[in-house]
């Protein structure tokens, strides 16, 4: 796992291709990054060429008002794109969404885990780790991890033991 939370912004990245040549591990498969659906659509070649072999993408929610709401790099279009690209140059990926992003409603988490479930089957993704918003511009949740308790508190509690449950289901199959 290379240490650079999203890829590129630390020059370690630089040395992989290099580093994966002195591997005498034979258990070493490859690196696994963290990075953007953007990068994904853009650079799986690249990636493919200095060993990576596992991408983590912040695909976060599969609906654009959300997205764009939160000013996310990322789109419903990128993240197609992210996984087509990955697709062609043997990249695995991981999505991380987030639960408990305000605006989210039965529709938009029913559309997201349909996306999920779809790459998932067409063995198109090899796991999911949500992660619970946060809003740190609230000071009586800031640094706490868990949802706002408002309206959309037992929805944000119900999807996240859906994500949950579809990740424990993934680890338990591998």
């Amino acid at each position: 796992y290379i240490d650079d939370k999203t890829f590129g912004q630390s020059p370690n990245y630089r040395i992989l291709k290099e580093l994966s040549k002195y591997s005498d591990r034979d258990d070493f498969n490859g690196f696994i990054i963290q990075t953007t659906t953007g990068l994904v659509a853009n650079k799986a070649k690249e990636f493919r060429e200095i060993n990576v072999k596992v991408a983590e993408i912040g695909l976060e929610t599969y609906n654009d008002c959300i997205l764009r709401k939160y000013r996310k790099p990322s789109s419903e279009k990128f993240i197609r794109e992210s996984v087509d690209a990955a697709n062609e140059n043997d990249l695995m990926l991981i999505a991380n969404i987030i639960v408990g992003l305000p605006g989210e409603t039965e529709e938009t988490y029913t559309r997201t885990y349909d996306f999920i479930m779809h790459l998932l089957e067409n063995g198109k993704l090899i796991g999911i780790n949500p992660a619970i918003y946060t809003d740190y511009n609230n000071d009586e949740n800031l640094g706490e991890i868990d949802f706002l308790k408002d309206e959309q508190y037992e929805l944000n509690k119900i999807w996240w033991n859906k994500f949950n449950q579809t990740a424990a289901n993934i680890l338990n199959k591998n």
